[in-house]
């Protein structure tokens, strides 16, 4: 039995009189699952999963090792098999009052006001199926609110495991982080995958900044060479806010991001950074919208691809500069380098701008590894896989720079040692 039918079976059987799930499975049903038809998925589709035999991801044995990407850290931590809670793994280092972190499950029942007034509010499900699918069943993932004036001392580690041991496996998982005004907080979210069998993992996270408040966000794929993601990120921010967001997509069959910014408030500003390496023959494609919809926002893009054997890469940006969000400052870049002459990129920066008084830049390159500098460094006795390491990490330091945590920035190093 097909995916797809087995979404309807248990949207039959589950969703009953519920007005949101059967609202977002109508508009699922009336968008279907994009194909290569549809502008914004023409380089990708994950049509053909959704025609295969995958089962429902169930929780693994709570004995079951779980690989931790980045565990010296020191952080509030959820731990998330198949989108369940692991509480064993988790725990919360931050004694602030007010402060809210667990499952989505128990913020539905334990703080039914606040998930009530966020869940499902950002992410668009009119126009976006995979949205329209995730928001239909019940909520798996993570919840974090942040109170106001509240200055985390810890970041918030948030681990979703995906597993395919037994057979092909589909899961959703949410993310619902709110930070109050004139708080401060830090959110590192990995997505790693066991298993041989193929899997997919299906990801919502709406993140809602208030006023003057300000986070950082470090998204790490890491996940088997049989695993495929789509996650969609919805971020608004209100006035003074700021948001540093870096997506770091380094392992995976099939990777799609999309990431929407909304600048709701005056004086908004956000970066958005990304680091992407694909080889054999994986597909990561990045979608990126910035919406500056006040006046006075800034906003900075920059995404960097390393491209090997014969994979492809796409990128996909738009600046939107709405009517009234007079002195906008935009900037948005995308790099690639391909280190095979059968990898394919595709890019696409763009500009819509019906604001008169702005600054907005965009554009694109591709190319190799400069050769000059890499006979050099042979010159010096410089193995050849040793000097292309030392030439694309100096490629990568621009967006590695940018991230605060130095473990972070070592295993990004030792990721590119390990793949040149």
């Amino acid at each position: 039995m097909s995916l797809l039918q087995k979404i309807k079976d248990k949207a039959s059987l589950e969703l009953g009189q519920k007005p949101l799930q059967n609202n977002a499975y109508a508009s699922f049903e009336n968008l279907g699952i994009p194909s290569r038809k549809h502008e914004e998925w023409k380089y990708l589709s994950f049509k053909n999963t959704f025609e295969q035999d995958f089962d429902w991801a169930s929780e693994i044995a709570p004995n079951t090792d779980i690989p931790s990407l980045l565990h010296e850290i020191k952080a509030n931590r959820l731990v998330f098999v198949n989108g369940v809670l692991s509480a064993s793994h988790s725990r919360v280092e931050d004694a602030i009052e007010g402060l809210i972190v667990c499952s989505l499950e128990e913020a539905q029942t334990q703080h039914a006001d606040l998930f009530a007034k966020h869940f499902a509010q950002y992410a668009n499900v009119e126009q976006e199926a995979f949205n329209a699918l995730n928001t239909a069943f019940k909520p798996q993932g993570s919840f974090v609110y942040v109170p106001a004036n509240a200055q985390c001392q810890f970041p918030f580690f948030i681990q979703h495991i995906t597993t395919s041991i037994n057979a092909p496996s589909f899961v959703q998982l949410r993310n619902l982080w709110v930070v109050e005004a004139q708080a401060k907080a830090k959110f590192i979210e990995v997505y790693e995958s066991k298993g041989e069998h193929a899997s997919m993992s299906n990801v919502v996270s709406e993140i809602a900044i208030a006023e003057s408040a300000s986070i950082e966000n470090y998204k790490i794929q890491q996940q088997g060479k049989h695993a495929q993601l789509n996650h969609y990120t919805q971020i608004q921010q209100a006035t003074y806010s700021n948001c540093k967001q870096i997506t770091l997509s380094l392992s995976g069959a099939i990777i799609r991001n999309n990431l929407h910014f909304q600048l709701k408030g005056v004086q908004a500003n956000c970066l958005l950074y990304g680091l992407y390496y694909t080889d054999a023959k994986r597909t990561v494609d990045n979608h990126t919208r910035v919406d500056h919809i006040s006046p006075n926002c800034t906003s900075d893009e920059k995404y960097k691809g390393i491209l090997k054997d014969e994979s492809t890469a796409v990128f996909n940006g738009k600046i939107m500069v709405h009517l009234d969000a007079q002195k906008t400052a935009a900037y948005q870049r995308n790099q690639n380098i391909l280190l095979s002459n059968n990898a394919t990129i595709y890019t696409k920066p763009q500009l819509e701008i019906f604001a008169d008084d702005v600054k907005c830049t965009h554009g694109a390159t591709i190319g190799s590894l400069d050769e000059k500098s890499l006979f050099y460094l042979r010159s010096r006795g410089i193995p050849e896989a040793v000097a292309k390491s030392m030439l694309l990490k100096a490629y990568a330091k621009d967006i590695t720079d940018l991230i605060e945590e130095p473990i972070l920035v070592q295993a990004i190093d030792a990721f590119i040692e390990k793949s040149i």
